[in-house]
């Protein structure tokens, strides 16, 4: 699936569960898992169930994205890394492929939008380089999914409140200012 510009103006997340259908085909990705000390995510039905209320998705779950930490347990070592994280790997899943997502926090700011009444939270990061990323046609528009995802789970949530969360991402050097 190729992200549009059209895609994302007319996204729609919900959060919860994927299909079994849908879990059974992110399984047989056999995605490697970055944390020990399993080689691989595992497809059983314990981490199953656990990160089927884990996912913020679109498009029926064609477009799904979670914290790799649901994957297993938590404050780990990243694999081929001296750095420990909580939970700064992502897992971004369109269609049949997926990225594997890490972000550097850079800043925050927080301000109250008088003129909508709402209280909104602007984060800054990085992301870090990502070689399947970097090559796709539609990396902006990918980009831009990915802040949109990144603020879903809050957003979704704390709406409610007139909390809202905004995302910049710098990737090579390049910013994305927030557009959603």
């Amino acid at each position: 699936m190729i992200i549009t510009e059209e895609i994302l103006r007319n996204l729609e997340l919900k959060i919860g569960r994927l299909s079994s259908e849908r879990c059974n085909e992110i399984d047989a990705m056999r995605i490697k898992n970055p944390y020990y000390p399993s080689s691989d995510y595992l497809p059983g039905e314990y981490y199953k169930a656990k990160r089927d209320g884990s996912y913020i998705y679109a498009l029926d779950g064609h477009i799904a994205y979670t914290w790799a930490r649901v994957f297993g347990p938590n404050y780990i070592m990243i694999r081929e890394s001296d750095a420990s994280y909580s939970d700064s790997v992502f897992l971004l899943f369109i269609d049949d492929e997926y990225f594997e997502l890490m972000f550097e926090f850079v800043s925050q700011e927080h301000y109250n939008d008088e003129k909508n009444n709402k209280e909104i939270y602007r984060y800054k990061y990085i992301l870090k380089k990502n070689a399947s990323l970097t090559k796709r046609a539609d990396k902006r528009e990918l980009i831009y999914l990915i802040g949109k995802l990144q603020c879903g789970f809050e957003n979704i949530e704390k709406n409610k409140n007139r909390i809202f969360f905004e995302i910049d991402i710098v990737y090579e050097g390049e910013e994305y200012k927030w557009m959603h």
